[in-house]
């Protein structure tokens, strides 16, 4: 699928899907799932779910598809490993010829992770092994014994800078503990590489690029639930670029869609963070770690003439300065705005 048609899929659906290249499966493939679902499944089948380690993978706020995961290998070297004692189950796909499979792209080539998009029923599966649901302790130590740690350290993922982001925002406002374990989750699961404040030279209040998230210094001197709000927004946007990839995210300046179409999906993806850090803020507030506070829409309203007339200079001026890749485009905006570390 070209950028074109990635945008246009973009614009229509919003729901996240891992699913690579259609192939076609082995006749024994495995599932493995925790034992608390083993009557359920005996009784019911496999049945499409946004399971817990799925949205670890992909990060919490983001709309999954609810899908089947398996290995197209009887190998166990080639299993998922959860870090759990997990049922196995074989799938016999000869007894379901429909159902559609296609390569996990949450991993290499090489791998042998698949997923579909169908139920599995009953008579398709077989339960090969019967898990206890425990953790393995020899792989992770007792600092961590959840699910979401467990993946954390799979997936090694880090935010450069994020701790003394925490800090400068905490000795101007003093957040709670927890509300700061809830920033910083959620800053993390999406994958962003760096967070900081820095001095901008322009009036801009943020910027999201595939490198990493600015704040604007000035933003520490507004009540806390607006500075919350605005580290929502852009943090929103790298789980967009976790989502969508840089090549899509960047397309819109690179000229190889219509101004119009371009201006519509930078719309669409400024409305979606909008949404999303509006929906942070009232969760935070239904926790009551926040105020009062009514985010606002602030793209819902603007024109898209305006919008197509922004992205128009933006590319005018990337083709005068030879920009022709995401990492030009990257370092085009952070030289646009940065002042000084």
């Amino acid at each position: 699928m070209n950028l074109q048609k990635n945008i246009k899929r973009i614009l229509r659906e919003e729901d996240y899907s891992p699913a690579g290249k259609e192939i076609i499966p082995n006749s024994i493939i495995v599932h493995k799932s925790n034992p608390m679902f083993r009557d359920k499944i005996m009784e019911q089948g496999l049945k499409v779910r946004a399971g817990e380690c799925y949205k670890i993978f992909v990060g919490y706020g983001v709309k999954c598809k609810p899908a089947i995961f398996a290995t197209n290998s009887t190998n166990k070297r080639a299993w998922f490993d959860s870090t759990y004692d997990d049922d196995v189950w074989f799938i016999d796909t000869r007894m379901i010829p429909d159902v559609k499979w296609y390569k996990d792209r949450h991993f290499e080539s090489t791998k042998k992770h698949i997923v579909t998009f169908q139920d599995i029923p009953k008579e398709a599966i077989t339960l090969y092994y019967e898990g206890t649901g425990s953790g393995d302790l020899k792989k992770w130590d007792k600092d961590s014994p959840n699910l979401y740690e467990s993946i954390k350290k799979i997936l090694k993922e880090e935010t450069e800078g994020i701790d003394s982001f925490l800090d400068e925002i905490n000795s101007k406002h003093n957040m709670s503990d927890e509300l700061k374990d809830f920033v910083k989750q959620f800053i993390e699961e999406s994958d962003c590489k760096r967070i900081n404040f820095s001095r901008f030279k322009m009036g801009v209040m943020g910027l999201a690029l595939e490198s990493g998230v600015l704040i604007n210094s000035v933003a520490l001197n507004h009540p806390l639930p607006f500075l919350l709000f605005l580290i929502f927004h852009e943090v929103a946007h790298q789980y967009q670029f976790k989502k969508y990839g840089e090549d899509v995210m960047y397309d819109c300046y690179l000229g190889e869609i219509s101004e119009r179409e371009a201006a519509e999906f930078m719309k669409h993806t400024e409305e979606v963070a909008d949404d999303f850090a509006y929906r942070k803020i009232r969760q935070l507030q239904k926790l009551n770690l926040i105020g009062q506070y009514k985010p606002p829409q602030m793209y819902k309203n603007v024109p898209i003439q305006q919008i197509t007339m922004m992205v128009n200079n933006y590319r005018n001026d990337m083709r005068r300065k030879n920009i022709d890749s995401p990492k030009k485009v990257s370092e085009y905006f952070y030289n646009m705005v940065k002042s000084e570390l």
